[in-house]
């Protein structure tokens, strides 16, 4: 991971990044906080987007593929259940608040000041960024899944969540398409600032919303019908069988 970060040059928490090239323009607008990026490369096809990004390379997110992995193969071998102390518990769901709110907010202070990230900065955050995420997300499913989260367990398995839960991977999809197919279709470059993002995020999530449930339909739907056929069992019922052995 080290080696892909330094050969892409992938500059951490820059979202401008992803749309444009290495080349940032001096002149920095102090007083609204906007600046202007001068792009390297074509934007008007989508796809250019895709290509360009390393983001989109399945063999940058092997590490978090290998945590999630790990974590799933101990809820398997543990059969959901796991003792652990009340302080033991508390500290580690501190680190791990800490290390999700570090890996989002901890590039502010480069980007707010108008600086990228050092060689041996971007280096070491995009090696331990996304594992370090990808840890502290599998340690609040462990923790739900084996009863030692509390009301933290209690909110996150209200029913009000499961429509969006049928969305949300369906979303992470094709947002990053909407968002490029935008950019691709600006005639000149824009001026970014918080209020330009705020309103391209606006405008974004309705659209991404719409897509991903026209997936669910047409794709997700019907291919859990079709294995719920061929298995004989649905996911409540496998989600009763896993209550059942814990409580025995």
């Amino acid at each position: 991971m080290a080696v892909l970060s330094n050969i892409y040059d992938y500059q951490p928490g820059g979202v401008l990044k992803a749309f444009y090239s290495k080349k940032m323009s001096d002149e920095i607008e102090h007083g609204n906080g906007s600046f202007h990026i001068e792009p390297e490369i074509s934007l008007s096809p989508a796809i250019t987007f895709i290509n360009y990004t390393p983001y989109f390379r399945p063999w940058t997110h092997a590490s978090v593929y290998l945590v999630g992995m790990f974590a799933g193969y101990f809820l398997y071998e543990s059969k959901m259940k796991l003792t652990i102390r009340k302080k033991t518990n508390m500290l580690i769901w501190t680190g791990a608040m800490i290390t999700c709110v570090a890996v989002v907010y901890g590039p502010f202070l480069h980007i707010a000041k108008g600086r990228l990230f050092s060689p041996f900065e971007r280096i070491v955050y995009i090696s331990l960024s996304r594992p370090a995420w990808a840890a502290s997300v599998a340690w609040i499913i462990i923790s739900c899944a084996t009863g030692n989260a509390g009301f933290v367990n209690t909110v996150l398995s209200w029913n009000y969540w499961t429509p969006l839960g049928r969305l949300t991977y369906g979303i992470y999809l094709v947002h990053c398409i909407i968002i490029s197919a935008y950019f691709g279709s600006l005639g000149e470059n824009p001026i970014f600032s918080l209020g330009y993002f705020i309103v391209v995020f606006i405008a974004v999530v309705p659209f991404s919303v719409v897509a991903s449930l026209i997936m669910w339909y047409l794709i997700e739907a019907p291919c859990a019908n079709l294995l719920r056929a061929a298995f004989g069992r649905s996911q409540t019922t496998i989600a009763r069988e896993v209550s059942a052995e814990r409580m025995s």
